[in-house]
């Protein structure tokens, strides 16, 4: 296990020395100065060199100072990181030889963590093998509930009512006018109401009491109610405002964006598909340049940092979300492992509902992952989005996150056939059995 332990007691033996070491300072080497250069001092002989011997003295204890402020703040997460880490230390060992087994049948994903997130490749220097984020044999739709539907209605303003209006009329290729006041038509206008929002499953036309209340509200909420629709008089006056609405609707979909996916996310294509993105500092797309030609991941020294996978998850996550840049070395020894907090639960769909509130906020998090194939042992990966589509976290699921893993800082997909997967500490022996996610203390 080494390394933390002998870390954290070098805090604690180094403090001694230097609190020790500037005893003596104070005590003994500025008085002997004073002493014995006495004399010089009283006719004037050196004063200005020991003058600035003396000052040397201080800012050189100054610095130690400061040295053991650093090391005393530091403590209480080496102790925390140590504990953790000891937790696993014996199921480390027993697995290590059968690692190389699991990793081996799992072909092209074989990363394995244990530990704190302690990625052991497959016994092989920690190799593993990318698929480059192909999306072969992937087979998931995106399902978007009435209430979800009900939910963007009544988010509606005077801008994204118009964004909304004309999109409807691309997509139902005319006058929409029948499609919003028509009973008969309500049907169709749900569908397509869920189908804008992402929806890409197949979705009933059919006239429902569901599909009768979104019409209904959709027309209060568009101030189109008041019309008398049963008369031609009536008909044409909303079609006449529907039609002023429309030409009112920015160009861009802005708009509609912040409307749906809130201002502290974005929208980008990759990996070909498009998602939504927490608004961070740093994009997921430069950071992933950086990791990658930094070396801020696992498998730049997988001999050294081969048992870092929380460690370097947690600074992708934090720098993404800061600005920062935190260097490869550091990175390894947990250097921002404090700015986290742990939210745990045995029902997988509330962790989901957190990520996706903490994507709505602007936020990465990191995710434990599945480590081989089996998962009965656990990775960490950075949560930087999900599937565009997606309008809650009731809707939301595995698959449809996008992801920095921290095995290479290559972003991912996670609906791939080789792709990773959430696993509980149940999943994996560990002493709690929720699925485990870490995000920020000030969330």
């Amino acid at each position: 296990m080494g390394a933390v332990t002998v870390d954290s007691q070098i805090n604690d033996e180094t403090r001694t020395i230097l609190q020790a070491s500037l005893s003596l300072l104070d005590s003994g080497l500025k008085g002997k100065i004073k002493s014995d250069y006495a004399d010089f001092i009283s006719l004037g002989l050196f004063a200005s060199q020991i003058s600035n011997i003396e000052n040397a003295v201080n800012a050189f204890a100054s610095s130690h100072e400061q040295f053991i402020a650093v090391i005393n703040d530091n403590k209480n997460q080496w102790e925390q990181v140590e504990k953790d880490v000891q937790e696993e230390v014996k199921e480390y060992e027993d697995e290590a030889g059968n690692n190389n087994n699991n990793n081996n049948s799992n072909g092209r994903r074989n990363s394995n963590s244990n530990g704190n997130g302690n990625g052991n490749g497959n016994g092989n220097n920690g190799s593993h093998t990318h698929d480059g984020g192909q999306t072969e044999d992937v087979d998931h739709g995106v399902s978007v509930s009435t209430a979800d539907v009900k939910s963007i209605i009544g988010k509606l303003n005077e801008i994204t009512s118009c964004v909304l209006l004309k999109k409807l009329q691309a997509m139902n290729n005319g006058s929409i006018t029948d499609l919003i006041i028509n009973p008969e038509k309500s049907g169709i206008l749900l569908a397509l109401l869920k189908k804008l929002l992402g929806d890409t499953t197949e979705l009933s036309q059919a006239r429902t009491a569901e599909s009768d209340e979104v019409q209904k509200e959709l027309l209060k909420k568009l101030n189109l109610d008041k019309e008398d629709t049963s008369t031609e008089d009536g008909k044409a006056a909303v079609d006449k405002k529907i039609i002023a609405k429309i030409d009112k609707a920015p160009k861009d979909d802005e708009e509609w964006n912040k409307l749906v996916y809130g201002d502290k996310t974005r929208s980008i294509n990759v990996l070909d598909g498009e998602w939504v993105v927490a608004k961070t500092k740093t994009t997921a797309e430069d950071y992933e340049k950086y990791a990658r030609n930094s070396g801020v991941r696992q498998d730049a020294n997988t001999a050294e940092w081969g048992d870092s996978c929380l460690a370097f998850a947690e600074a992708h996550a934090y720098d993404m979300y800061n600005g920062t840049k935190t260097s490869g070395a550091s990175a390894a020894g947990y250097a921002r492992g404090g700015a986290f907090t742990d939210y745990m639960s045995d029902n997988k769909q509330e962790v989901l509902a957190k990520i996706y509130d903490e994507i709505m906020n602007g936020r990465t998090m990191v995710l434990q992952v599945n480590g081989n194939k089996a998962g009965t042992s656990r990775h960490f990966v950075t949560v930087v989005g999900f599937r565009k589509g997606v309008t809650s976290g009731s809707s939301l699921t595995e698959k449809d996150l996008l992801i920095i893993d921290s095995w290479d800082g290559k972003l991912e997909r996670m609906d791939t056939a080789t792709s990773r997967f959430m696993t509980s500490g149940k999943d994996c022996g560990k002493s709690y059995t929720g699925y485990r996610l870490r995000v920020f203390k000030n969330a």
